[in-house]
This record gives C-alpha cells, sequence and structure tokens, in this order.
C-alpha cells in the first residue's frame, strides 16, 4: 500500500468515525408546507352587504408569499376588492359585496401567489330581501 492509499483510508476511517462517511446525508431541516387560512369560512349576507374576509399564511416562509383572490362564479356573484399589502401579522384582507341580486351559493377563493397548491374558500349564501 502506498502512501495516498494509507492517507486515503486514514481519512475515510476517521469520516466513518464521525459518522460522516461517504453514504452519510446530511441532515436537511423540515420545512412545513404552506397552507392558507382563510376567515370566516362561511358569510351570509343580505343584498349589497360588505364583508370583510381575512386570508393568513403559514407554514415555511409563506408569511412572505402573496395571495391571490377570485369570486369563483365571476362578477355576477360579487364584487372583491382585494389590498395587496401585507399586514403586520403577514395576513392579507379583502372586502366582498354581495350582488344585489341572486341566491348564491357563491365561493370565494384565495391562494398562495407563490404556492398556488395552498388554498382556501369561503361559502357565501344571499339573503333574501326583506319586502
Amino acid at each position: 500500500m502506498n502512501i495516498p492509499d494509507r492517507i486515503r483510508l486514514t481519512l475515510f476511517a476517521g469520516l466513518a468515525a464521525l459518522g460522516l462517511g461517504a453514504c452519510a446525508q446530511p441532515a436537511r431541516p423540515t420545512v412545513p408546507t404552506p397552507r392558507l387560512l382563510l376567515s370566516p369560512a362561511q358569510l351570509q349576507l343580505a343584498p349589497g352587504e360588505v364583508a370583510t374576509l381575512v386570508a393568513r399564511p403559514q407554514g415555511g416562509e409563506a408569511i412572505l408569499f402573496h395571495v391571490d383572490w377570485a369570486v369563483v362564479e365571476g362578477p355576477a356573484a360579487g364584487r372583491l376588492e382585494a389590498t395587496d399589502t401585507r399586514a403586520e401579522d403577514g395576513s392579507y384582507s379583502a372586502r366582498y359585496r354581495a350582488p344585489a341580486t341572486g341566491a348564491g351559493p357563491f365561493h370565494i377563493k384565495a391562494w398562495l401567489r407563490e404556492f398556488p397548491a395552498a388554498e382556501a374558500s369561503v361559502d357565501v349564501q344571499i339573503k333574501a330581501a326583506s319586502p
């Protein structure tokens, strides 16, 4: 055995003793999967009534992500005005105005722009107009 082989074997034995052998992989940190919490989960509104929704990104670096919003059934199901500014707690808000006509149910969907699989929705029911 020549000197470079001895050095290699000594080095390998030392690494193996430390648990750092050739097959050892460095531990990877576990990062929680991003998710989105939306509140309230349900709305019951009068025609034309306004409600505020709050979306809270969670998990990993999701608090730094942006939230996008949509009324699933389109403009006839109400109007949504989302803020593009993140609050200090990392949440985003949107104001929903119920349509003047139509009973629903309607659905408001929010998702993380950087991780679209993290989504949440709100069910909206419009109360019958009072005579």
